[in-house]
């Protein structure tokens, strides 16, 4: 799927909104992805009602701003090849405060892992060999184990450009003009001293009485913010 997307990059790249549909969605609203495209004209990422994780995930049905798109600089990240590209832009959507998933929206999500469809060749190849046993995904064969990897790689090197610029492009519709604070911080062992913790804690508390609109944001792995 990520392999393909990028084949048709040149062609894509430019449009208005991009969606994604997933191959185990069933739309069950009337006309279900005008109105999740008109919700961008507030929102730079909106999902629906899936009946399953919605509304506290990203379901596999979703529409995307194609302007935070190219501010990104790609709809599915270099090397991932199927999995993940939900937790990819829930966290730019979640972090960036951009993202609603508007629940009159209803897309059935008949996923496997649900127990919502039967088990498969395809679903071996994406997920691994646990299923032959019945136990779901193993997380260690498949499209999984590689596309796991480049997530959290994703996730240590990526957000705090990606949710800058979404935060750059959110629409001031969204929360009335009110100010946004980012509180960006290096972790090089991923493990914080006690003192900044406590003050990040305390920061944010004040914030959020002040109603700031505010994210805070860790990048693991680094001792410096490029």
């Amino acid at each position: 799927q990520g392999d393909k997307v990028r084949e048709v990059w040149d062609e894509v790249k430019n449009c208005a909104w991009l969606g994604l549909l997933g191959d185990d969605c069933v739309p069950e609203t009337p006309n279900w992805d005008r109105r999740l495209v008109a919700s961008l004209d507030r929102n730079l990422i909106v999902s629906c009602d899936d009946g399953w994780q919605a509304p506290r995930r990203v379901a596999n049905c979703w529409v995307i701003s194609g302007e935070l798109v190219r501010a990104v600089g790609y709809f599915f990240p270099p090397s991932l090849h199927h999995l993940f590209i939900d937790d990819v832009w829930e966290t730019i959507g979640r972090e960036g405060a951009c993202w609603r998933c508007d629940m009159s929206v209803r897309v059935a999500h008949r996923n496997v892992l649900r127990g919502a469809a039967p088990v498969d060749e395809t679903h071996r190849a994406a997920y691994g060999d646990g299923f032959r046993d019945g136990l779901g995904p193993d997380r260690v064969s498949g499209l999984w184990s590689n596309d796991e990897v480049v997530f959290s790689r994703w996730k240590a090197r990526e957000t705090v450009r990606c949710v800058s610029a979404a935060v750059g492009l959110r629409p001031k519709g969204a929360d009335g003009g009110a100010p946004f604070l980012a509180l960006c911080t290096p972790v090089h062992d991923c493990k914080p001293d006690l003192a900044y913790v406590r003050s990040i804690l305390l920061t944010q508390q004040h914030l959020t009485e002040k109603r700031v609109n505010h994210l805070i944001l860790l990048t693991a792995g680094q001792s410096h913010v490029g």
